[in-house]
Formats: C-alpha cells, structure tokens, sequence
C-alpha cells in the first residue's frame, strides 16, 4: 500500500502536559494503567467543613468533585520576559500553559533560540472570567495599563 503525500501531513515530536494528580504526561499514562483516580470526591460534611454553602450542595446538579494540578504557583515571570506586576495579572492557565510550551519544546529538543526554522503548536485553551474577577473587579488592571491587562489574560 502506497500512500501519496500532500505536503500537510504532521508529526508529533514533542508533548508536555498537566493533569490532576499527574504532573506529566508519563504520570498520567501510569495512573491510568494502575487504574488511579484523580479526581478528588467530597462529602457532604467535608464540603460543609470546608465553608461550601450547604443548599448549593445539596442541590441535585452540584457535583462534589474537584481536580487540581501540583505546582501552579511556580511560575518564574523573568525567564518568560515578564516582570512580577505582569505576572500577577497573568490568568493562572496562561502561565502554565507558558510553561507547558517551555516543556514541550525540550521534550522535543529544540532550542527556540538556536532553530532557524519555523516550529509549529497546536494548543487549545477556552475562556475563562478570571480577567473580569480578578484585574478590572479589584482595580489590578490599572496598575499595568488595560490593555496589557487584557493581553495577559
């Protein structure tokens, strides 16, 4: 079987990754094979401990799970070329995800500053209220501008 190329085809040659309970990729594969959960189920009594508004849990559409990454507040702004009042703007998932590119590009063996070539991603994201809570709610995006604020976010 002969196979034509059309000059789109693609290779993966680099991956990175966070997960709940599994830092990497390779972690991740581990506790799926060793049939480890993950996700982090409650009860009512721990949720109500926890200081949850006890009608929201009881209400029969609340799911008492939570899924949480390690390490999300290790982000270094200097080495991305941010300064720390950027970086505190910064939507938590646009740090990691800074990261994560970081990860994928030595897992790939490229060094962005030495490639002359072109290097292709494909990431996904969606969006998230954490720009309108956090920067224009509590004043923080006048501190770097609204725009920049918006940018980081």
């Amino acid at each position: 079987m002969t196979q034509k190329l059309t000059g789109m085809e693609v290779a993966i040659i680099g991956i990175s990754g966070r997960f709940p309970k599994s830092d990497n990729q390779f972690e991740l594969w581990e506790n799926l094979i060793n049939e480890n959960e993950c996700i982090d189920f409650y009860s009512l009594e721990e949720l109500i401990k926890m200081g949850c508004d006890p009608d929201r849990v009881n209400s029969p559409d609340y799911v008492p799970a939570n899924a949480f990454i390690n390490n999300k507040d290790k982000f270094q702004p200097s080495f991305f070329g941010y300064s720390p009042k950027e970086a505190s703007v910064m939507a938590p998932q646009l740090r990691i995800f800074h990261e994560l590119v970081w990860e994928c590009l030595e897992d790939a063996g490229y060094n962005p500053f030495l490639y002359k070539d072109l290097i292709g991603l494909y990431g996904g994201a969606s969006h998230t209220t954490y720009c309108e809570n956090l920067t224009h709610l509590s004043g923080k995006s006048e501190e770097i501008g609204g725009f920049d604020a918006e940018h980081l976010n």
